[in-house]
């Protein structure tokens, strides 16, 4: 039967955490897959769906994407340390529902929920965060959690670049030059890091790149020179500031398309065209 989203997740030692989640995200319209990146053997990890030593992030992402069913509306990544909660009290059950129905009523292309460094971002911008839009339009997110509309996902996975925290930030690049008011936040679902695992980052790696070297791979491509991905606090804080208080969320539901991203990204180039989930084959 199809269902409406699924949930990856990439990490190392299951726990209690990985239990919730595996039971949590697995119902009547949500699937739940998970690579670990620290064993070779899934008898390891009884709750993975494929374990690769040695694989960083996007490589995780990118092989679960090319090994489940494309048949999903949404694809939500989270880190394995990601508690999720409403701020009002409601059951994990409720969660995951809500999840689903925020996804319905609004129809992102991407997007995130709310977490304390987002409140805090928008703190220093005088934003009331006791009193916050059940949704509005930002230009990027941590990449702790994530969801992408299937048709990001067909055109995006496998991601081109892999290396640092930042391999996923040309994504948010071409929808905020396309599509910027299908980029959501959600502030009645919220999550906590429990752990703040950062091992998967690591740069000791061959197929690391460093985020610098990531935004200049990515714009030797770009069509507008005059505006290229240059990742910088101050740039971001702004764009969040004017996103809260002057971009509508858009309901209409949309699609990410190929001759939309051609209009601002070479699409016949070498690195996009042969993209491959594994950088180093294993």
């Amino acid at each position: 039967m199809k269902k409406f989203m699924c949930v990856f997740e990439q990490g190392k030692d299951p726990d209690e955490l990985t239990k919730k989640h595996k039971e949590i995200f697995t119902s009547d319209f949500c699937d739940f897959y998970r690579i670990n990146w620290h064993y070779e053997d899934k008898k390891d990890d009884p709750y993975a769906h494929i374990c690769n030593k040695g694989v960083i992030g996007t490589e995780g992402l990118s092989l679960l994407y090319e090994t489940v069913p494309k048949d999903y509306e949404y694809y939500i990544f989270i880190d394995d340390d990601m508690d999720f909660y409403c701020p009002d009290g409601c059951d994990d059950k409720i969660v995951v529902e809500r999840m689903r129905d925020l996804l319905l009523k609004y129809r992102p292309l991407a997007g995130t929920f709310i977490e304390s460094q987002f409140l805090k971002d928008l703190k220093k911008h005088d934003i009331d965060t006791n009193n916050l839009k059940e949704a509005f339009v930002a230009a990027t997110w941590d990449q702790g959690v994530a969801f992408w509309h299937k048709s990001v996902a067909e055109h995006m996975f496998p991601i081109i670049y892999h290396g640092a925290a930042g391999s996923r930030h040309y994504v948010h690049y071409c929808l905020n030059k396309l599509y910027p008011d299908k980029m959501h936040v959600y502030t009645n679902i919220r999550y906590r890091n429990l752990r703040h695992d950062r091992e998967w980052v690591n740069p000791s790696l061959s197929q690391w790149k460093s985020k610098e070297t990531l935004y200049h791979l990515f714009n030797r491509h770009t069509k507008d020179k005059d505006f290229h991905i240059y990742w910088t606090d101050v740039f971001w804080e702004k764009l969040l500031s004017r996103y809260y208080n002057e971009v509508s969320v858009a309901k209409d539901p949309r699609e990410f398309k190929l001759e939309d991203l051609a209009k601002i990204y070479d699409i016949t180039n070498d690195s996009y065209v042969n993209r491959t989930a594994l950088e180093v084959k294993k």
